[in-house]
């Protein structure tokens, strides 16, 4: 996998190792490297031409993918040579993956016992290696005293983000209606933006954390009472650590609310439906105020 995101699947417990994708160069020596450890299997949870590739790379002998309407890139399917069934009707994203499962030989009973318990933050927490001491006293300076929200503002791609006013008409909408402090996260190259988005929110309530890894963010999840940003891996993130979120999404042929919202805290989260370009900072905060409750 490429390197941001390397952190975050390290955190998983029980995996051995970590393979690491270089931006430029040096995936040849990866292939080598992947095909001298011999796997037997190889599974692709993304359904894309180039993830099914490295599964066909890595040199296992089954190589287990999507099939169907379940693939993204239809190509894709050429690359593997194990398939569960297809499913059918609208199925969370989460719902597809777990059922992948199937072509291992796995029962849909046993994985849909599976999914259950995973409704149980606890049990997500216990997934990930612990926060080491000094980690969590570093983090909690940072955090408010009484109930706050979070903002992750920043996406990967350009077309999910928000502008700079936008972002800082939500943060103060937010503010003034329930006087609850704010926490800006960001990545790398964002630090300027996080400062202008807490300026225009005006006051003191509302403030960019230091620049965390991700323990330090999921440690602020967890403590938050809401968690609100766009369609992107931190958002769901921070679905998974158990804090409801307010979400937005650009619908497509492969995204909808149903199959890409959020899934662990659906019951309690907000997704809305937005047009590209779209940024409908009124409809966000009234979902996150209603969501913070009363002061």
């Amino acid at each position: 996998m490429r390197r941001p995101y390397a952190g975050l699947v390290r955190g998983l417990a029980g995996l051995r190792r970590v393979w690491e994708l270089p931006e430029r160069g040096g995936r040849r020596a990866v292939r080598h490297a992947l095909q001298a450890v011999g796997y037997d299997w190889a599974i692709d949870f993304q359904g894309l031409g180039q993830s099914a590739l490295w599964a066909w790379r890595s040199g296992a002998a089954r190589r287990l993918g999507f099939r169907g309407r379940d693939l993204r890139e239809p190509w894709a399917r050429w690359f593997y040579n194990c398939f569960p069934p297809e499913t059918r009707g609208k199925v969370h994203v989460v719902e597809r993956n777990v059922h992948l499962l199937r072509g291992l030989g796995y029962s849909a009973g046993v994985l849909e016992g599976e999914l259950r318990a995973l409704s149980d933050p606890a049990l997500r927490w216990s997934l990930w290696k612990p926060v080491p001491p000094d980690v969590e006293a570093g983090v909690r300076p940072f955090l408010p005293a009484e109930p706050f929200w979070v903002l992750q503002p920043g996406a990967s791609r350009a077309w999910k983000q928000w502008s700079v006013e936008a972002y800082g008409n939500l943060a103060r909408r937010i503010l003034s209606r329930t006087g609850r402090p704010g926490l800006i996260l960001w990545g790398p190259g964002d630090a300027e933006r996080a400062r202008a988005i807490a300026a225009r929110a005006g006051g003191d309530l509302v403030r960019p954390a230091p620049p965390w890894g991700w323990e330090e963010c999921a440690l602020a999840f967890r403590a938050a009472r809401v968690v609100i940003g766009p369609d992107t891996g931190m958002t769901h993130w921070a679905d998974w650590v158990g804090t409801p979120v307010v979400m937005w999404l650009v619908p497509s042929g492969w995204v909808t609310v149903e199959s890409n919202g959020p899934y662990f805290t659906r019951a309690r989260s907000r997704v809305l439906a937005v047009l590209p370009g779209a940024e409908p900072v009124e409809a966000v905060a009234e979902a996150a105020i209603a969501l913070l409750g009363p002061v």
